[in-house]
């Protein structure tokens, strides 16, 4: 008697690829952003701790649509993965650190170490990955927070954080658990892997007007946070390096002559998603591929 054989995958289904050929796994502690987002619902509704000003089906249809942003740049059959899970996302990924931070205000308060830990161990700069909790990803998910106290998430979270450095500093004395000052970029042309590539998206950016000739912000639309979705085109396009989401966002602002505060560079918001696709098809390929 024959028995059928399936192949086991992580990675997400693409359009066109029938889901019948495969078996799909996880760990429980990767970060399946449809798993997440049904935990956000049914936390949304069940509770009466809510903030004010907190609509729930405008919350869970901004969640949405940047999960179906991102299936749509990836070219990831969305309905499938939507109604069936298992849509893992990699920590190389610049959506990832979006996730991880709304992951925290939903996972159980009792596994978040244990999250945490795994989630560090198989990031590809661990000695990063303690800073982008701290900052980075500590800023998502207090801006996406929905719930009027998570006081008892944010003293286990810094308290990982600060147990972690303490081991850093005990188990490798000549390892630098930040990033040396002199590593750290001081204009946007540091961010740029190949200084031709910028100067050839900055003609880009002034023939499509959303530069001037002074390098003056001017944008597609009149929301600045708009910005953040060229960024991370560039950053998908390998044609700049990844650095947290804030640094690269201030020297962007520093360079056209932008107005943003810290919270908006980490906050994507309605514009970021309604523009992304747009800035991808203004932004070219890289004939060579460059790495960061």
């Amino acid at each position: 008697m024959s028995s059928i054989s399936y192949n086991t995958r992580k990675t997400p289904l693409m359009l066109g690829e029938n889901p019948n050929d495969w078996i799909f796994e996880k760990h429980e502690y990767d970060i399946d952003v449809i798993e997440i987002y049904k935990k956000s619902e049914k936390f949304l509704r069940l509770s009466a701790q809510l903030k004010s000003d907190i609509k729930i089906e405008g919350y869970l249809n901004n969640f949405k649509y940047g999960i179906q942003t991102y299936c749509k740049g990836k070219n990831i059959d969305f309905d499938f993965h939507f109604s069936m899970g298992y849509l893992i996302i990699p920590s190389n990924e610049s959506y990832y650190l979006n996730c991880l931070g709304i992951a925290l205000i939903y996972w159980d308060s009792f596994k978040i170490r244990a999250f945490l830990n795994f989630q560090k161990d198989k990031h590809p700069e661990k000695d990063l990955f303690i800073n982008l909790v701290e900052f980075e990803i500590y800023a998502v998910m207090m801006s996406h927070n929905p719930f009027k106290n998570i006081s008892n998430r944010q003293a286990i979270i810094m308290q990982w954080v600060e147990e972690e450095r303490e081991k850093a500093k005990g188990s490798a004395k000549k390892t630098k658990t930040y990033i040396k000052e002199k590593n750290i970029p001081a204009s946007i042309e540091d961010l740029f892997i190949d200084k031709v590539n910028l100067l050839e998206i900055l003609k880009i950016l002034q023939s499509y007007d959303i530069i001037d000739e002074n390098n003056t912000w001017k944008g597609i639309t009149n929301k600045n946070t708009e910005a953040l979705a060229l960024i991370d085109v560039l950053k998908e396009k390998s044609y700049i390096r990844k650095y947290p989401q804030t640094l690269i966002g201030k020297l962007f602002c520093k360079k056209f002559n932008l107005k943003m505060s810290d919270r908006s560079l980490r906050t994507k918001t309605q514009v970021y998603y309604d523009y992304y696709d747009e800035y991808k098809k203004i932004i070219p390929d890289l004939k060579k591929p460059y790495c960061s």
